[in-house]
């Protein structure tokens, strides 16, 4: 709200200004990542809020990727909604001109993304969690959210470097939600633009909960952003005479971006 500067922006200021102002550095990672995307989205319109800034730097800084090959993470765990925390190490990288942030964030994403990859499409970590590589086929079901954040930290890395393979990542995820994921299933109704809420052992589960509509409609989102697919009222359909059809990511390339 703040950083789209519109109608909601002062009742946005208004919600987020006692956020920002209780920040700790030893909150939980998540919480620290998702109160620093919405400050460096703010400070993009306000510099203001970057006053706000010091206590989820002192926190982030300790996100060091591991020195262990098969476990690049900065956590003992993956758990959920992981691809926030390098693209908050990015997003705040940037922001702040810290380069080792952006590198870290980097080394997180390549990791995560080689963790998740199956072939030509994703397998996200599951709800139950894992400590080790071998456990990802057997850590539960894939949720919505951990698509859209990887694609999030993907959008991220892409404005930070105009890497071209970080337009391929967000379409993949994108994907996912389409039936190119371990079961060959769509995790969206079409016909309502609800998203189903997981991907189980051997079918979806058929839950319609609004963090999973809106985690899909935040890829629409992304994807019609960064690589340039028009957004429609339902971003999930395309209505053709006599038909529906479902919609793909569009493979055109935005021809110039920002470089890090």
């Amino acid at each position: 709200m703040v950083a789209a500067d519109g109608t909601h922006a002062e009742l946005g200021a208004e919600l987020l200004r006692p956020l920002a102002e209780s920040i700790e550095p030893d909150w939980p990672s998540r919480s620290i990542a998702y109160a620093a995307l919405g400050l460096v989205a703010a400070s993009s319109i306000d510099a203001s809020w970057e006053r706000y800034f010091d206590p989820m730097l002192r926190a982030v800084r300790h996100w060091q990727p591991s020195g262990d090959r098969r476990w690049r993470w900065c956590e003992p765990a993956l758990r959920y909604d992981n691809g926030r925390l390098p693209e908050a190490l990015i997003r705040l990288g940037v922001r702040t001109g810290d380069h080792t942030l952006v590198d870290r964030g980097g080394t997180l994403l390549q990791w995560l993304d080689e963790l998740c990859r199956n072939g030509d499409h994703y397998r996200f970590p599951g709800h139950r969690g894992m400590a080790s590589t071998d456990e990802l086929n057997w850590s539960g079901d894939e949720q919505p959210l951990e698509a859209v954040a990887l694609a999030d930290a993907h959008a991220a890395w892409f404005s930070a470097t105009g890497d071209d393979a970080a337009v391929a990542s967000i379409q993949r995820a994108w994907a996912w939600f389409h039936g190119e994921n371990r079961l060959g299933e769509a995790m969206i109704d079409t016909s309502s633009g609800a998203c189903f809420d997981g991907l189980g052992e051997r079918g979806v589960n058929l839950n319609r909960g609004a963090e999973s509509t809106i985690a899909a409609h935040r890829c629409a989102l992304t994807v019609a952003r960064e690589v340039r697919t028009p957004v429609v009222a339902n971003p999930f359909v395309v209505e053709r005479p006599g038909e529906r059809t479902r919609t793909r990511p569009n493979r055109r390339r935005p021809t110039t971006r920002p470089r890090w």
